[in-house]
């Protein structure tokens, strides 16, 4: 029996409670663009246990299937920075001030700044869930690629 596959695109449970724990809806007002790294990091992680964590010099990226998605304290600390799809880019620098493409050559891959503290939490859960799809999908593709790539070898 194969394991079950995961959903193409995670859904986060209890988001309120991972972000700002027991409080009233002033406490959410005055956090809701006050995203802390612990925060980004428990968004990142709700998205499934198949999520992966690998801490580089001073930052951590996360990960699916072996391909990242995000990684928090890049290009500084207080920043994180996804990777979407490229033709989904547009879409993710219009959610806010706070999102930003990264300069230089990979202005147009895909990569999004995140400066946390002008953040919306939900914009960052939006962010991570479409850059853990765009993630899975490579990896799923590279996964299948490879074993077409072998079998084509091993019957030519």
């Amino acid at each position: 029996c194969a394991p079950a596959q995961p959903s193409p695109r995670p859904i986060l449970t209890g988001q309120h409670d991972i972000l700002h724990g027991a409080g009233d809806s002033a406490d959410l007002t005055a956090t809701r663009l006050a995203m802390t790294p612990d925060q980004f990091s428990a968004l990142a992680l709700a998205l499934g246990p198949a999520v992966q964590v690998k801490p580089i010099l001073e930052t951590v990226q996360f990960r699916v299937g072996g391909k990242a998605f995000a990684t928090l304290g890049w290009p500084a600390e207080g920043w994180a920075v996804v990777k979407v799809a490229p033709s989904r880019q547009a879409w993710a620098l219009s959610l806010g001030a706070g999102v930003a493409p990264e300069p230089g050559r990979r202005r147009k891959a895909g990569i999004v700044l995140i400066r946390l503290a002008a953040i919306d939490a939900g914009v960052t859960a939006d962010l991570l869930g479409d850059a853990w799809s765009f993630a899975h999908r490579a990896s799923r593709a590279s996964r299948d690629g490879g074993v077409a790539a072998a079998e084509t070898a091993l019957f030519a």
